[in-house]
């Protein structure tokens, strides 16, 4: 399960994978359609994909919406 802390303003949108029962699809924790936090505000996201083999699920990676890379905190 990966995590990610965002300080800044955004909103953040879950971009499933696919929706169709049975299929591989990505859940994103809280199920929430939109997170929205003030300025200085902490807010944490997780994810898990939901497959068959998650072994083959590697290097999941959170995007803003100019797709740039959100990394973790240290």
């Amino acid at each position: 399960m990966r995590w990610c802390i965002v300080n800044e303003y955004q909103m953040l949108t879950p971009e499933h994978l696919t929706t169709a029962a049975g299929q591989p699809r990505l859940e994103i924790f809280p199920m929430q359609g939109v997170q929205r936090k003030p300025v200085g505000k902490s807010l944490i996201l997780t994810c898990r994909p939901n497959v068959p083999d998650a072994s083959l699920v590697a290097d999941l990676q959170w995007k803003d919406n100019l797709n740039n890379t959100i990394l973790p905190k240290p």
